[in-house]
């Protein structure tokens, strides 16, 4: 497959049809009370331009563990539009050996911190931090055994939701 012509990229790993229905279920009352856009849950392992792609465009059997089993451990929010508020993970080290892989395929220069994002948005960290109080960590384990490549259409920004595509 031909590289989209589209930029910016991300590599996301996705989770189980359990752990999928588990965060959907979080995320769509707080997409209610916050104005935040739904968006697919998922892990960014690595992003960046389609220009720092190496190697096919394609992603491979190997790329990685074929699944993740991962722990929510909090919280957090931030100023930043896509780490509004998310979920906190455990580190494990099948975690880090796929974020190795990911960089592998899209070179990124970006600060990894692994989360699970339930909310994008500008609100002040007021508002965030009291979206997270409502919010119950799941306790289960969180299983994520799938990549996909994902992007906004060409001439669309990452902040439309609407014009994200999964390439693949």
């Amino acid at each position: 497959m031909n590289l989209p012509d589209t930029d910016p990229l991300a590599l996301w790993l996705m989770p189980d049809s359990a752990t999928s229905e588990l965060l959907e279920a979080l995320m769509r009352p707080l997409s209610q009370k916050t104005g935040s856009p739904l968006f697919p849950p998922h892990i960014t392992m690595a992003s960046g331009s389609r220009h720092q792609w190496t190697g096919d465009f394609v992603l491979p059997d190997a790329f990685g563990p074929r699944s993740v089993r991962l722990f929510a451990t909090g919280m957090g929010c931030e100023p930043h539009f896509f780490r509004a508020l998310y979920l906190q993970l455990q580190p494990t080290a099948d975690l880090e050996a796929c974020h190795h892989q990911a960089l592998l395929r899209l070179s990124s220069t970006a600060v990894w911190c692994p989360h699970i994002s339930l909310v994008y948005s500008d609100a002040p960290m007021g508002e965030k931090l009291s979206w997270a109080k409502d919010v119950a960590v799941p306790q289960c384990p969180l299983i994520f055994n799938e990549w996909s490549l994902w992007g906004p259409e060409p001439g669309h920004s990452w902040r439309n939701t609407n014009a994200w595509r999964r390439w693949l």
